[in-house]
């Protein structure tokens, strides 16, 4: 068997779960154990009580006692089940039914497929990663995938672009005064102004600037605010535009321009 897939494990939902609250201590601890025994050995365990009773670390009296409560929180694990690992993640075949628990064996399987897809080279991962995206609140319909699928709306691959954000760094790339280093301007232009990604201290810079929208306006604002500014300098003192946009300057010059812009409506009320 190759490498060990990784076990994600949610403590909250485990304390929160009632049927593990019930359990008495000693019957808690042996089904926890028996949980990352079946992880282990590859999602299933064989049915009979010598294998489960060694899994347990409990001692055979205590397994005796105990033995009902936490069978009760197994179940019968057959073929079928485990047609979605891949091969060489299952662990030895079983001759009959096994036992599992099954959400261990649901993320047994997420995990090994993320494994099998990385040793392949990474080609599938991505699918992957997206079918089995979730977290311990999450369901299948609340992944990347079928929340796209719901709104009928396509998935944008990793490193390309919607209309949208093309159509709008567009609209800023014709203003801008320096146009080399195009790629790294776009890129700059979907982390910061699309998805507002940016550091723990830059957060207080853009304030209430929540929304694209905002931020593209903003952006917009204040590049043309120092681009009679910036058109003065020689090429080479004036920023790149990717430079520009991470440095976020243009929050500052974009608010200036819009008060500007709102006391110059403001007088010509009275006038």
């Amino acid at each position: 068997m190759p490498e060990i897939p990784y076990m994600n494990w949610y403590p909250r939902d485990w304390r929160s779960d009632p049927r593990v609250d019930a359990l008495e201590i000693p019957a808690r601890y042996g089904y926890f154990e028996i949980l990352n025994s079946i992880w282990l050995a590859g999602g299933v365990l064989p049915d009979d009580d010598k294998t489960l009773c060694a899994a347990s670390r409990l001692t055979k009296k205590l397994w005796a006692r105990h033995r009902e409560s936490i069978m009760s929180m197994l179940a019968e694990c057959r073929d079928g089940d485990t047609a979605g690992i891949p091969q060489e993640y299952l662990g030895s075949p079983m001759s009959a039914t096994g036992v599992s628990q099954k959400r261990l064996l649901r993320e047994y399987e997420k995990a090994a497929n993320v494994l099998n897809a990385k040793s392949r080279g990474g080609k599938t991962l991505k699918r992957v990663l997206e079918d089995s995206y979730q977290d311990s609140t999450q369901d299948s319909s609340k992944t990347p995938r079928a929340i796209a699928e719901a709104k009928n709306t396509p998935i944008v691959p990793k490193g390309t672009v919607s209309d949208l954000v093309a159509d709008r760094f567009g609209q800023f790339w014709e203003i801008w005064v320096r146009k080399d280093d195009r790629a790294p301007a776009l890129k700059a232009f979907k982390a910061v102004v699309e998805s507002g990604t940016v550091g723990l201290a830059d957060k207080l810079v853009l304030g209430d600037l929540k929304s694209f929208d905002q931020r593209f306006e903003r952006l917009m604002a204040g590049t043309d605010a120092v681009r009679d500014e910036l058109l003065d300098k020689d090429k080479g003192f004036r920023p790149l535009g990717a430079t520009w946009i991470r440095s976020l300057r243009w929050v500052d010059a974009g608010l200036v321009a819009q008060t500007d812009k709102r006391e110059r409506m403001a007088w010509e009320d009275y006038t």
